[in-house]
């Protein structure tokens, strides 16, 4: 097994999510609706979440935005 095959990519809650992005529950789901948000992990019929690489590089990617 390779170290990448070992390395766990969390699952966060919307709740976790919208924290670690700065933003209320309603902005997340403003974000969701509009198709900007990160790639959603659907953990059962009613039940969904974000991977923290999902996360990361949604960060990533309005922070370079931003910075050029």
């Amino acid at each position: 097994m390779s170290n990448s095959d070992s390395v766990v990519d969390y699952v966060r809650s919307r709740q976790e999510t919208a924290k670690r992005l700065g933003v209320s529950l309603s902005t997340l789901a403003r974000l969701e609706k509009s198709g900007k948000a990160p790639p959603r992990v659907k953990i059962s019929e009613r039940c969904v979440g974000y991977s923290d690489s999902a996360i990361a590089a949604f960060i990533r990617q309005r922070t370079n935005f931003i910075n050029h």
